[in-house]
């Protein structure tokens, strides 16, 4: 699915969201912008860089009955936290700076009020600490989030079945752990990173559930620091960007001037963003190709994108059975 736009709306120029230098267009300027799209079906060979992407925004179901300060611990373990079960015991440890005194405050303050559990002695290391809890109900609480990095994520029944406030704080919590702000003389960004591409995804399907657009890029693995404290990536980082601050002035309200003026660069519906293309080409390829059939519609996602069967079910299994394909 895709939007196609009119010439004088939407220049060559624009990269938005997907090219991190050079995406200033101000859709904001343009003529009854909106009068310039039209949504349908599109065939991938026949898109060009006026043509926007549809990226649903997930509807949430409000079914998830977690306290929202319990979200928001799940968020900073899910950037820095790991378990570990020997035996009988049963651990769970935030890895912080040792000058992030008030988020381990927060966190203690907050698991002991849901199991009334007090942290051991913060282990302090050459600008680290390591804050950890002794309880069985926590370590199977965290669990579904992953372990290792590399193992981190937000399952879907989590995402869909949460609230705003839920997702609000398991995303502050995540950008607190993993995440900074960037600043420029135009703009301020958010940034996270993760080694996980699916955890990265999942970041910006949640983000999209509360109106939130958000991009993701490659970067190459190197040595940095969050707070004095010193990162190593053994894979090279998925980082995740929230920008312009006009977006990001919706999950971190104080840290962001309300007053200040900000430039559209995505073109936003109730429903939907659209992702303008900033190239398009060929990569060779040798491997299986999967063309996946869904129920009703025949539409699904990818990497945050809406997109349909190139063929529809009935003949797709029509030509499996003549053993055209598998």
């Amino acid at each position: 699915c895709s939007v196609r736009s009119a010439k004088k709306c939407l220049g060559n120029s624009c990269g938005i969201l997907t090219n991190l230098k050079n995406y200033r267009h101000d859709i904001n300027k343009c003529k009854d912008s909106s009068m310039n799209y039209k949504i349908g079906e599109i065939k991938a060979s026949d898109l060009d860089n006026k043509s926007l992407l549809i990226m649903p925004k997930l509807k949430l179901r409000g079914k998830n009955s977690i306290k929202p300060d319990l979200a928001w611990v799940l968020g900073l373990y899910i950037a820095e936290g790991h378990y570990d079960i020997l035996n009988r015991h049963h651990r769970v440890t935030f890895y912080l700076s040792e000058k992030e005194t008030s988020i381990a405050e927060k966190i203690s303050k907050i698991i002991k009020k849901h199991f009334n559990i007090n942290n051991q002695k913060p282990y302090i290391r050459n600008g680290s600490m390591a804050l950890s809890f002794e309880s069985k109900k926590l370590v199977e609480i965290v669990m579904p989030f992953g372990n290792s990095a590399s193992e981190k994520t937000i399952p879907f029944d989590f995402i869909i079945n949460s609230n705003n406030l839920i997702i609000k704080n398991i995303l502050r919590g995540y950008f607190e752990g993993d995440g900074h702000v960037l600043n420029s003389k135009k703009d301020m960004t958010v940034l996270a990173t993760t080694v996980s591409e699916s955890l990265a995804n999942q970041i910006r399907l949640a983000l999209s559930s509360i109106s939130i657009m958000s991009c993701i890029y490659k970067s190459k693995k190197r040595e940095s620091q969050i707070n004095g404290r010193k990162i190593y990536y053994k894979h090279d980082p998925f980082i995740i960007r929230i920008s312009p601050s006009l977006n990001a002035e919706k999950l971190f309200p104080k840290k962001f001037k309300k007053t200040r003026k900000h430039p559209v660069y995505i073109y936003e519906k109730d429903d939907f963003f659209a992702v303008p293309i900033k190239e398009i080409k060929n990569i060779d390829y040798d491997g299986y190709v999967y063309n996946l059939e869904v129920e009703k519609d025949h539409s699904y996602l990818a990497n945050g994108l809406a997109v349909k069967n190139c063929t529809y079910g009935e003949y797709a299994r029509q030509i499996e059975e003549l053993g055209i394909c598998t």
